[in-house]
């Protein structure tokens, strides 16, 4: 009898059993202490227009170099197919479990006739780059005084995100990994093209750039920050989406991201602003997800549009 699936179902409602009493127990009754509702309505319109703006570039951004690394990996499939197998897998890892997202957007490249091996070794190396981009920026941090703000448990966490990535390597590099996986992924052959793997992880590297610009902006509309808080922020941001992606039960990292960011956070911002500063990220993330997918769909229909009256012409005269 295979135990698993129910483990993981248990552990899952464990999961969302925790998240509610946490919400009911402490972030409801926290909210109403801080009066976080009045802070709310007195943010700035323009410093939450642009940070809205920011995080749109950051997840253009991302699909773009998704984009390259299908093109890299020797598919080449339509733009404008990839850009809605990526904007119509984002909302749909709120499903709990990691598989909907990652099989939704599979799938639809599949129908933009990337090849199956791209497909999987797309989704294994964007998620290897990005996890490896954020223990890289935070080794950064360690090294420098960046994150001297930040709270002595978010440092162990960076420190811990570094360790495992750098184990990680090491037992691929030396073929310790089983053979079929690190075939399937090409990397004896990427071995051989040290510059193609730097250069990936650099722009995915990028990433944590683009995505610290929409919460710097984000920050300053909560309160003022100075610049020098742009890169403690960057790291705080790839470390807890790091950690949010790892926690599997966890739908989009839902609450895991936001418990990490505001450990990181809390030391800046104060208690009241930093919970408020994580529920508006998660907040204008999933706004922009929507957005994004509803892009997708305005696109669909404007092709089925012009796609009739292409078809009424040749019917009429039939």
């Amino acid at each position: 009898m295979n135990l698993k699936p129910k483990l993981i179902f248990l552990l899952k409602l464990a999961f969302w059993a925790a998240l509610i009493y946490f919400c009911i127990a402490f972030l409801i009754p926290k909210w109403r202490e801080l009066r976080l509702t009045e802070r709310l309505t007195a943010l700035h319109p323009g410093w939450l227009l642009a940070a809205g703006l920011g995080f749109l570039a950051h997840y253009l951004y991302h699909f773009s170099l998704w984009a390259l690394l299908i093109r890299r990996l020797g598919s080449r499939s339509p733009l404008k197919l990839l850009f809605r197998a990526y904007s119509l897998s984002l909302l749909p890892k709120y499903i709990p479990g990691k598989v909907a997202a990652a099989g939704v957007r599979a799938r639809l490249a599949l129908q933009a006739d990337v090849a199956g091996t791209d497909v999987s070794a797309s989704l294994i190396w964007e998620t290897l780059f990005i996890v490896g981009s954020a223990a890289l920026l935070g080794l950064l941090g360690l090294f420098g005084n960046s994150l001297e703000p930040l709270h002595e448990a978010a440092r162990l966490l960076v420190l811990a995100l570094v360790i495992g990535c750098t184990g990680f390597v090491t037992l691929a590099v030396a073929g310790i990994l089983d053979r079929r996986w690190t075939r399937w992924i090409g990397l004896p052959q990427l071995r051989r093209q040290p510059r193609w793997i730097l250069g990936f992880l650099l722009l995915y590297g990028a990433t944590w750039l683009t995505y610290g610009v929409g919460h710097f902006l984000l920050a300053n509309a909560v309160m003022p920050l100075p610049p020098v808080m742009f890169l403690p922020l960057s790291v705080a941001l790839a470390v807890s989406w790091s950690v949010g992606f790892v926690s599997f039960i966890a739908p989009a990292g839902l609450g895991v991201r936001e418990g990490v960011l505001y450990l990181f956070v809390v030391p800046v911002l104060g208690p009241g602003q930093a919970l408020l500063f994580v529920t508006l990220s998660r907040v204008i993330a999933f706004a922009v997800e929507a957005l994004l997918t509803f892009v997708w769909a305005t696109i669909w229909l404007l092709d089925r549009a012009g796609g009739a009256r292409a078809k009424s012409p040749e019917d009429h005269d039939a």
